[in-house]
C-alpha cells in the first residue's frame, strides 16, 4: 500500500480522536464503509489502547485504508513496526522530527509498503527541508491542531503553497473541517479532508460522513 493505491480518489478521512478503544468502535460501525474513506487511528487513541486500537480499527473495517497517527518525533524504524504490526495501511511522521527520523521512517514505509503521511502540525519552517524526500513521501498533511483552532485563510494560502512545492504528492487538510471549509477546499487540490468532531461528535454520524462524500464526488 503506497501512493499508487490511493489511486485519483478524493478521500474523506475520519479521525477517530478517541481515548477508549470501545467508544471509536462504536463510532466505527455507524459510518459506512465507503471505498473513498480513510479511518485515522487518531494519536490520543494510539496512546491511551496501544497497538491493540490500530489492529482493531482495522478489523472492523476490512477494505478501508487505515492510517495509524503516530506522529513520529524520533525512532522512526520502530514505530513504522508498531503501525504494521496494528496492521495499518499507513503511519504518520512529524515534519519536526529530525532529518534522520523522517528518514528512516519513510525508508521504514517503503520496505513496509505502507503510505507515508508527513504531517505539518507545528511546522514553520521552510518547506524546502522536506525536498529531499518528496520521491518518498505518499501524502502531506497541513494540519490546525485542535487547541490551536482553525483559520481557514491561512489554511487555504498553506494549501497553495504545497501543491505548487509538490504537485506530485498527495495534499490532505486537517483542522476544524466541516462541510462549509471542504467545499472551499475543493478549488486547491486537496486530495484528502480530515474530518474529526464535525462527524464523530455528530447526533448522526454517518448522515454527516454522507454529506461530506457527496460534496468531494460532485466538486471531482
Amino acid at each position: 500500500m503506497n501512493k499508487a493505491s490511493l489511486g485519483s480518489l478524493k478521500y474523506l478521512q475520519i479521525a477517530l480522536d478517541f481515548i477508549n478503544l470501545n467508544s471509536a468502535l462504536e463510532l466505527t460501525r455507524k459510518i459506512p464503509k465507503e471505498k473513498d474513506i480513510i479511518f485515522e487511528v487518531g494519536t490520543p487513541l494510539i496512546k491511551s489502547e496501544g497497538v491493540r486500537a490500530i489492529s482493531a480499527i482495522k478489523n472492523e473495517v476490512k477494505e478501508n485504508i487505515v492510517i495509524a497517527d503516530l506522529k513520529t518525533l524520533d525512532v522512526g524504524e520502530i514505530e513504522v513496526e508498531i503501525a504494521k504490526l496494528g496492521k495499518a495501511d499507513g503511519a504518520v511522521v512529524s515534519a519536526l522530527a529530525p532529518k534522520k527520523t523522517i528518514e528512516k521512517f519513510l525508508a521504514a514505509c517503503r520496505k513496509a509498503d505502507m503510505i507515508a503521511v508527513v504531517d505539518l502540525i507545528g511546522y514553520t519552517g521552510d518547506l524546502n527541508k522536506l525536498k529531499e524526500f518528496s520521491e518518498s513521501i505518499d501524502v502531506l498533511l497541513f494540519h490546525s491542531g485542535i487547541d490551536e483552532g482553525s483559520d481557514i485563510d491561512y489554511a487555504v494560502k498553506r494549501a497553495r503553497e504545497i501543491k505548487e512545492m509538490f504537485p506530485e504528492i498527495a495534499l490532505a487538510m486537517a483542522g476544524g473541517l466541516t462541510s462549509k471549509e471542504i467545499l472551499l477546499l475543493l478549488n486547491y487540490s486537496v486530495d484528502i479532508f480530515v474530518v474529526g468532531r464535525y462527524i464523530t461528535k455528530a447526533q448522526d454520524p454517518a448522515e454527516k460522513t454522507l454529506e461530506i462524500l457527496n460534496i468531494i464526488r460532485k466538486q471531482k
